[in-house]
């Protein structure tokens, strides 16, 4: 539930006659055992980097129910730092500033650059993104 630049560390293997480059995904201090399943309800304190938080946990945490949770949460803030790397967004990812909060509230702009490259706009709009997920 914290994906963020920080929590990633980048390797490059330069022993094999290809150079191959991995990113592992390091800290689990905030993780929650889905324990194979689709969804599991969370209950108490909500941990994690405010920026790289989805919304429905944000609001879980402001209100006193217990909320279901799903691995969504995760293509969220992975998708807030692609975002952001692809942005060049305050070289400090973990303070939060208007700009950061405009991510959350509108969608996002892409240049035609951008476009390009991971075919962001064709992807939203037809609600693709639900697809990543099993």
């Amino acid at each position: 539930m914290d994906i963020k630049p920080h929590n990633f560390v980048i390797s490059l293997d330069d022993n094999s006659d290809n150079r191959i480059i991995e990113s592992k995904l390091i800290d689990f201090s905030t993780s929650i055992n889905m324990d194979g399943k689709v969804q599991k309800k969370l209950e108490g304190r909500i941990l994690g980097t405010e920026i790289y938080i989805a919304p429905e946990i944000k609001m879980f945490h402001e209100g006193s129910e217990p909320f279901i949770v799903t691995r969504k949460v995760d293509v969220y803030s992975f998708g807030v730092m692609i975002y952001k790397l692809l942005h060049k967004l305050n070289k400090d990812f973990d303070k939060i500033n208007k700009n950061d909060l405009k991510i959350i509230k509108e969608t996002p702009f892409f240049t035609a650059r951008l476009n390009h490259v991971i075919k962001a706009r064709d992807f939203f709009h037809n609600d693709n993104f639900n697809s990543l997920l099993p």
